[in-house]
C-alpha cells in the first residue's frame, strides 16, 4: 500500500501535524486504520501465501499489530521467522526481539514433555492481555487455558487498594467531623 516517496510524505505530514497541534501521533484515530492496512499488505497477505510452503499445519491469529503463529513442525517455524524478518525489513519494519519467542505449545507438546522431561516445561505466551498456557479439564482433555496477565492483575489490584484507602479516608474523615 505505502511505498517509497508516498510513505515518507505521509509520515512527514503526520509528524508535522502532531507537532503543530500538540497532539501525540498515537491520538490520531486514523493512524491505527492506516497501520492495520499497512500490516495487512506487508504481513497478512504474505503470511497466507507463505503458509502453503509449510510441511505441517499452520495457525495464524492476528489482532492489529499483534500476532500468534502456531506451527506443527519446528523447521516451519524457523523458516517462517527468517523469511518474515526479511519481509518486514523490506517495509522498514522489524519484529520486536523481546516479544518474539519459539515455544513448545499444544497437546502434542504436552505429551512430549511428559514422556521426556529433558525437553523442559511447556511454554506460555502473552496475547491481548492474557497469559495462555496448556492445561487439562477435569475430563483429562487437553485445552488452552488463559489467565489475566500477572503485571496487569497486580496493577489492577493496586488501583483497587488505593481506591479503598481513599474511600476509607474520606468516609473516616466525615465520621470524625460529624
Amino acid at each position: 500500500m505505502f511505498s517509497g516517496p508516498f510513505k515518507l510524505i505521509f509520515f512527514e505530514w503526520l509528524l508535522t501535524k502532531a507537532k503543530t497541534t500538540g497532539i501525540p501521533v498515537q491520538d490520531f484515530k486514523f493512524v491505527f486504520s492506516f497501520a492495520n492496512i499497512y500490516l495487512h499488505y506487508s504481513f497478512g497477505l504474505w503470511l497466507n501465501k507463505h503458509r502453503k510452503y509449510a510441511q505441517g499445519n499452520v495457525t495464524i491469529i492476528r489482532y492489529a499489530d499483534d500476532a500468534v503463529l502456531g506451527f506443527q513442525k519446528y523447521q516451519d517455524a524457523i523458516d517462517c521467522q527468517q523469511a518474515l524478518n526479511q519481509r518486514l525489513l523490506n517495509f522498514g519494519l522489524e519484529i520486536h526481539p523481546k516479544k518474539t519467542k519459539l515455544i513448545r505449545f499444544g497437546s502434542c507438546a504436552l505429551a512430549q514433555c511428559q514422556e521426556k522431561t529433558s525437553r523442559g516445561k511447556l511454554g506460555t505466551f502473552d496475547f491481548l492481555g492474557f497469559t495462555h498456557y496448556i492445561g487439562k479439564k477435569l475430563s483429562r482433555e487437553v485445552v488452552v487455558k488463559r489467565k489475566i496477565k500477572r503485571k496487569r492483575q497486580i496493577a489492577q489490584l493496586k488501583r483497587i487498594m488505593l481506591s479503598f484507602e481513599n474511600d476509607f479516608m474520606i468516609n473516616h474523615g466525615r465520621r470524625a467531623a460529624g
